[in-house]
């Protein structure tokens, strides 16, 4: 019943309208959760991919790590060994200048000598009368022997002879008065007399002849100067030890 003129709503026309909306609610719940499973579906083999991935990338990861980790290894060994062989590279050189320490190398003596006699009596003799042994030194020559094949008589006259002293001083004596000359000689002939390096010792000799060159020029003591290089070598890594100040005030650099 209407009072004051207004019109009253209908209830069937409101139960339709909820009814309506219920319905559109219920189809766009519908609708959604069908977007969501239809996009659920289409993304999901794209998920597992991804997930393959991730586990490959992981894999690939972990054994790029421990190749890193044997290629370090690998490095390190590798250095280990290089110190190791340079050290056993020194020891053999120092072994090998502890053997030839009492040996002379004498060139330029006439290739027939020693043929029909022993090669170690002619050179005592020989060097016996050139540089008399003084005091109690003895001038046995223990060995004595060519080196080199016979074809390297094509391209000189005479093959290098090692000679091996008994007496060390005695060899430093010939050695002395071989360089105080410049030569000995037997007979006419002039013979250089050498110490017995190896092929590295000799090696390390030329790499130094542009300095001992120099040093000659300027009329410096090359022992000295040499050792006093080492002096400073050794002294930039102890600069601030004050025990040190004494050797570098003292060391004889020229």
């Amino acid at each position: 019943m209407a009072t004051g003129g207004e019109e009253q709503p209908n209830p069937d026309a409101l139960v339709s309208f909820a009814t309506l909306n219920a319905t559109l609610n219920t189809a766009m719940a519908n609708m959604e959760k069908s977007i969501l499973d239809n996009m659920s579906s289409f993304f999901k083999p794209f998920y597992a991919q991804m997930e393959e991935m991730r586990k490959e990338l992981k894999g690939t990861t972990e054994t790029a790590e421990k190749a890193l980790t044997v290629s370090l290894n690998t490095q390190n060994d590798i250095h280990q060994l290089q110190q190791l062989e340079d050290v056993l590279a020194e020891k053999a050189i120092k072994a090998d200048l502890t053997m030839r320490q009492n040996n002379l190398k004498i060139r330029g003596l006439n290739e027939k000598i020693g043929k029909q006699e022993d090669l170690t009596d002619v050179l005592t003799a020989w060097l016996t009368k050139e540089v008399p042994p003084t005091g109690n030194l003895s001038a046995i020559i223990t060995k004595a022997y060519r080196t080199g094949p016979l074809s390297l008589l094509k391209t000189r006259p005479s093959r290098d002879i090692i000679a091996t002293f008994m007496d060390l001083h005695y060899r430093k004596e010939i050695l002395h008065a071989a360089r105080q000359k410049g030569f000995l000689t037997y007979k006419e002939d002039k013979i250089e007399i050498y110490p017995d390096l190896p092929r590295e010792a000799i090696m390390k000799r030329r790499e130094l002849k542009p300095l001992t060159s120099r040093l000659a020029e300027e009329n410096i003591n090359t022992t000295k100067a040499l050792y006093g290089i080492l002096h400073l070598v050794t002294l930039n890594s102890c600069a601030e030890d004050p025990k040190y100040d004494a050797i570098f005030t003292q060391s004889p650099i020229v």
